[in-house]
């Protein structure tokens, strides 16, 4: 349209636009006026004069009109064209918009094609593994099949050489026909031999009493003679050591071990001097000559570190449901092994009384010991060790818990309120400044004895179960601060002061990854057969997993961390994930290993029978303290106590607590079979 209107914009905006009243250029003709017109100029004013602009001005509207005219005809059909344009976009709109829906859909059939391609894929992966694998296993199997093969020709190898050999025999027996008279012979002989001791016997039934009041001075006489060895042994060493020229003998000894009849060198001490196998002390021995507190629980018979950690943490339950406080101080001794004085550990073993020629062969290992150290430049001299334990010695342990055992014993205390663990020693108090009075009380006990407590490592924590914020302050060790801590790591077991076992059961997670990560060129190679693996698992992972769990009241968010961690370990040994859609029965199956969960409760269950089984008076009995009939519980839901989580087990398994004095029964019960 605006093409059409250019002549008549032009027209509009000519350069020299006609004046009002004149033409533009020449003057135009003569228009012929009608005599109508004539009357009506001849009226005008100025009618005298004919105007030429009236004619010029009818032709350009003239003109206009018919520019008017081209426009409207140009408007319509500019208006039919429009509206064809329009029916035809919406035309196009549909057409797009069908378009667009088929593209979607087959859009959708192309992403449903490409999952399906990308399934069957895996598919095909998954099965090649399998594939792998069984001809892995098939190749094993044909390995096992030589072997056995092998085995078979030896075998048969053998069994004609005792073929041969029975023929042999077969052969000499029959030569033994002359002999038979003879052994009837004997056989009589025997048996009226027996008579005549079994009538002897009869006939001295009256002197029974007069025998046995023999054999007893006969044990009196053996040990009198046994203190006079002792006492000779003692001259001996004492002569001995007199002598200038004693040095330091080589290490080992000069007869293989387990010879009862042979002698051995000194390793320590005097060279020159012998003993039987019999003399050497061992640690079992003098532990039946010695009594230790039933507070040291470091390497006594019959007692182990799960004892004090269950003790540690049924008093941390208890005063938790008493909304009480508890504030606890892990003691730790600088180079403890390495600062025991030898004149203390004499004293220790002679007020202990144990027998004189143990102590003097204990002398005479811990006497004129030198050592050296090599360096990259080679060894250097030699120089005395007056002081400390042997490190690596059987005896060691139970000479240190015998030592502290009895530097401490009068200011031990009861248990669960105080125990050791060899060097491991933990304070308890329900208050601040009686925990702190007691620190001091061991630090000057100790440190009069030559030990020497360390300021840096000894620490301390407060249960805060009462909320209340009673005393809040610090203990200090000789004026330095003891470090406060949330977690304590006692024994192996993370501690938490709120009471709870979510930092032991993430730690010991951690540390079965950490035996994991140590085996993964067994666990990971796929030449090793599945079951090899799942017994690697059971034998050397998940006893590190499960360490401490007898004493864990789980809750359900434990159990299914757990799971987790040996689920992906087992996936991992089987070489799939997740995305595998293999159940986890199934791959249960093929390792051999029971879920972890069922374990824990085995393990709880099995500690509940061996506590249920030990006498009244063993600490895991005296320690705990009984839950008092009127303490009410807060509001809320009570938390899970140890107690409750056995309740359940029992209930789950359906098993009668009673059954736990049965040793053999109560096995029975709890085991869990591997698949």
């Amino acid at each position: 349209m605006a093409a059409r209107r250019g002549p008549h914009v032009i027209k509009l905006h000519d350069t020299n636009p006609p004046l009002l009243g004149r033409a533009p250029g020449a003057a135009p003709a003569a228009v012929p006026v009608s005599s109508r017109d004539e009357g009506l100029l001849a009226q005008h004013p100025r009618a005298s004069a004919a105007h030429p602009a009236f004619a010029l001005i009818e032709e350009r509207l003239a003109a206009r009109d018919q520019d008017i005219q081209e426009l409207l005809v140009d408007n319509q059909r500019f208006a039919a064209t429009h509206v064809a344009l329009q029916q035809q976009l919406i035309a196009a709109q549909h057409e797009l918009r069908a378009v667009s829906v088929a593209a979607t859909r087959a859009r959708a059939e192309r992403e449903g094609e490409v999952r399906s391609l990308a399934d069957q894929a895996a598919h095909i992966e998954a099965e090649a593994r399998a594939v792998a694998a069984a001809r892995a296993e098939i190749d094993q199997v044909h390995a096992d099949v030589q072997v056995l093969a092998a085995a078979r020709t030896d075998l048969v190898n053998r069994l004609q050489g005792l073929r041969e050999t029975l023929t042999h025999k077969k052969a000499e027996a029959s030569k033994t026909d002359s002999v038979r008279p003879q052994i009837e012979t004997m056989r009589r002989e025997i048996q009226n031999g027996r008579a005549a001791v079994d009538f002897e016997k009869k006939a001295q039934s009256d002197n029974l009493e007069q025998s046995k009041s023999m054999e007893k001075n006969m044990i009196a006489v053996a040990s009198e003679i046994e203190r006079l060895r002792g006492e000779l042994a003692n001259a001996e060493k004492g002569a001995t050591a007199v002598n200038p020229a004693a040095a330091v003998g080589n290490s080992g000894y000069a007869a293989p071990y387990g010879n009862s009849a042979s002698t051995y060198t000194g390793m320590y001490g005097n060279p020159d001097a012998t003993y039987t196998a019999q003399a050497y002390p061992d640690a079992y021995s003098t532990n039946q000559l010695t009594s230790v507190t039933q507070n040291q629980f470091g390497f006594m018979p019959g007692r182990s570190t799960m004892e004090a950690i269950f003790l540690l943490r049924q008093l941390m339950e208890r005063f938790r449901e008493q909304k009480k406080d508890l504030h606890m101080v892990f003691i730790d001794l600088e180079k403890a092994y390495d600062k025991v004085p030898r004149s203390v550990m004499w004293w220790v073993l002679e007020k202990h009384k144990v027998a004189t020629k143990y102590i003097n062969l204990i002398k005479d290992m811990y006497t004129n010991v030198v050592t050296s150290v090599r360096t990259s430049d080679g060894d250097t001299d030699d120089f005395p060790i007056n002081i400390g334990l042997h490190q690596g010695s059987a005896l060691s342990p139970y000479l240190f818990a015998l030592v502290i055992d009895e530097v401490t014993r009068d200011i031990q205390g009861d248990i669960p309120w105080c125990m050791l663990f060899a060097d491991d020693v933990v304070l308890i108090e329900e208050s601040r400044s009686g925990v702190s009075q007691k620190l001091e009380l061991w630090r000057q006990t100790l440190e009069a004895k030559g030990f020497r407590l360390s300021r840096s490592k000894t620490e301390y924590m407060k249960c805060d179960f009462s909320a209340m914020g009673y005393e809040d302050g610090d203990v200090s060790l000789d004026g330095q601060v003891v470090p406060k801590k949330d977690t304590f790591r006692y024994l192996g077991s993370m501690l938490q002061k709120d009471g709870d076992i979510d930092e032991d059961v993430s730690h010991r997670i951690k540390a079965g990854w950490l035996k994991w990560r140590q085996a993964t060129g067994v666990l990971c190679d796929p030449r090793v057969p599945h079951k090899l693996k799942g017994k690697f698992y059971r034998t050397a992972i998940r006893p590190a997993m499960l360490y401490g769990a007898e004493c864990w009241p789980t809750k359900r968010r434990h159990v299914q961390q757990l799971c987790v961690a040996e689920m992906r370990m087992l996936r991992w040994i089987c070489g799939h994930t997740r995305r595998d859609r293999v159940r986890n029965d199934d791959i249960r199956e093929r390792v051999g290993v029971a879920p972890i969960e069922e374990k824990l409760m085995q393990h709880r269950l099995r500690w509940f029978g061996h506590i249920q089984r030990r006498p009244e008076e063993a600490p895991v009995h005296i320690g705990i303290i009984r839950r008092p009939e009127n303490v009410k519980r807060g509001r809320g839901r009570p938390t899970l106590t140890w107690t409750e989580a056995v309740k359940r087990d029992l209930k789950e398994w359906n098993i009668d607590k009673e059954l736990a004095v049965d040793r053999k029964g109560w096995k029975c019960a709890i085991h869990v079979p591997e698949p």
